[in-house]
């Protein structure tokens, strides 16, 4: 995605390598990730409420992804993946009828995600967004939704990028510009990118 070859990824050392906590409560809710940052690659996870949920953390040459999801309602996931310095994301941890997953919190997931990639040699510089207009689909996108509100409210298409759950999470996560954004009648990409970024080639 970054016009970048295949390369080995270079890790920091050990003592340079913390942890970021997810939300764990046993009996309550959340995921036991608290020790899985370097060590966990592939099985069940520890639940706070005690649903199955699964997870697989991948790395193939300078390719990486993670994906937790429930084995009940597979649906109901949060995944992550990087390729070169590009990240992407795909999570659904509410329904449009208003039912939340109890274990799932998408911006911890994706603080979680992002310092995985980190650690395993994966600085991430650029995140790509899509958005896709699900009409009728209990799975529909918040974040389409909202951007095409904002521009119905008169704000360009970079501003309401910006102003969207993504736009802002990533903001706080360092990625604050707007490199790009693609439009169709039924999708939304748009390019956020920490300041500094090279172009994408």
């Amino acid at each position: 995605m970054d016009g970048e070859e295949s390369k080995e990824v270079s890790k920091p050392q050990e003592s340079n390598r913390p942890l970021v906590p997810y939300p764990f409560v046993r009996g309550k809710y959340g995921l036991n990730l608290h020790e899985k940052e370097s060590h966990f690659r592939k099985g069940r996870i520890e639940t706070g409420s005690g649903r199955k949920v699964m997870a697989d953390m991948v790395q193939r040459s300078n390719t990486a992804w993670i994906r937790i999801y429930d084995e009940d309602e597979p649906a109901f996931t949060m995944q992550a993946n990087v390729h070169g310095k590009t990240a992407s994301a795909d999570i659904y941890t509410r329904k449009q009828t208003g039912e939340r997953h109890p274990d799932f919190f998408a911006r911890n997931f994706l603080v979680f995600a992002l310092n995985h990639f980190k650690n395993e040699g994966y600085p991430v510089v650029r995140f790509e967004a899509k958005w896709i207009l699900t009409e009728g689909n209990e799975w529909g996108s918040d974040n389409y939704q909202e951007f095409q509100k904002l521009l119905q409210e008169g704000l360009g298409p970079e501003e309401a990028a910006r102003l969207t759950w993504t736009g802002k999470v990533l903001s706080e996560l360092g990625f604050s510009e707007v490199e790009s954004i693609k439009r169709s009648d039924d999708e939304v990409i748009a390019f956020f990118k920490r300041p500094g970024t090279e172009p994408l080639v």
